[in-house]
């Protein structure tokens, strides 16, 4: 899995007041600031009493930050941390936003026992493989930890989502030197893979092709491009889970439709474990071919 693009942001729908008095003050504190000229406020936030767990709430009963555009139905309010981590095992709004990353935590899991059981790399080879496995195992606990704790008040959920995108950054360190480790070293995410791809077409199709890297790609087994291949999957995974995701789709055009499965952060998870499925991939190949061609 490749961390990359996920924010996971809730989204903020509407700005008109709800005349219910109960939800007045959640909107309220919802919409109120908490930069450093804001640290009392903060601090007594801190201190806020925490509201009894309410599930199978609709949109209109919780307050206008913990929305989601399109997401009608779903939705949880209040309770304590434990709360909300036994509602990982109950249908909400949230449930499978959690369980699609874990899916791609478990599928890097899975790649890293087959490669170490079948290939068995050792030395510096062997933790390259285990840098690509830590990827999603560093960002796990804060993504889930996001998409269960958002319930619990608006402050809470700004607190989880700051920890959700700051580990997509630190994730991405150990990928990329993962992905760098069998080809050419360009510290920049996924970089490495499309200049690999850009040599590969070359060698293939370029003016100076001596078609020595297809004989080679032909005694491995493999397709000469695939490392081209490969970086187009990882882009069309990125592309697609950034449209879907930045324009809702298909919440705000069937709102209540995809609450519970479906929705658009489900659907960009599921291509962002593509995506690391595939980097995955590309590893495995470049450690073959190094056995083959050895640098």
């Amino acid at each position: 899995m490749a961390v990359t693009s996920d924010t996971d942001a809730a989204e903020v729908i509407g700005n008109a007041k709800d005349e219910r008095p109960a939800v007045q003050n959640l909107v309220a504190d919802s919409h109120t600031p908490h930069g450093h000229g804001h640290r009392r406020h903060y601090h007594d936030h801190m201190h806020e009493v925490v509201l009894p767990m309410r599930t199978g709430l609709h949109d209109w009963e919780v307050p206008y930050g913990l929305r989601l555009a399109g997401v009608t139905t779903g939705y949880r309010q209040g309770g304590t941390y434990m709360d909300c981590m036994k509602t990982l095992f109950t249908w909400h709004n949230q449930t499978l936003n959690s369980w699609t990353m874990i899916f791609g935590w478990a599928c890097s899991c899975w790649l890293l026992w087959w490669t170490v059981t079948r290939l068995r790399p050792e030395g510096w080879d062997l933790l390259a493989f285990w840098a690509l496995w830590l990827c999603p195992t560093v960002h796990l606990p804060f993504t889930v930890g996001y998409h269960q704790f958002v319930c619990i008040s608006p402050v809470v959920l700004r607190h989880w989502r700051a920890l959700d995108v700051a580990f997509i950054f630190v994730a991405s360190i150990p990928l990329t030197w993962g992905l760098a480790y069998f080809g050419l070293v360009v510290l920049v995410y996924t970089f490495p893979m499309v200049l690999r791809g850009v040599q590969d077409l070359a060698a293939v199709y370029g003016p100076g092709a001596d078609g020595v890297w297809p004989a080679v790609a032909a005694a491995l087994g493999v397709d000469p491009l695939y490392g081209a291949k490969c970086a187009l999957a990882v882009a069309f995974c990125f592309v697609y889970g950034g449209v879907v995701y930045t324009s809702s789709f298909p919440d705000i055009y069937a709102p209540g439709l995809c609450d519970l499965v479906g929705s658009a952060q489900q659907l960009m998870h599921l291509a962002i474990a593509g995506a690391h499925v595939v980097e995955w991939l590309f590893a495995i190949h470049m450690y073959q071919r190094r056995q083959v061609m050895p640098q």
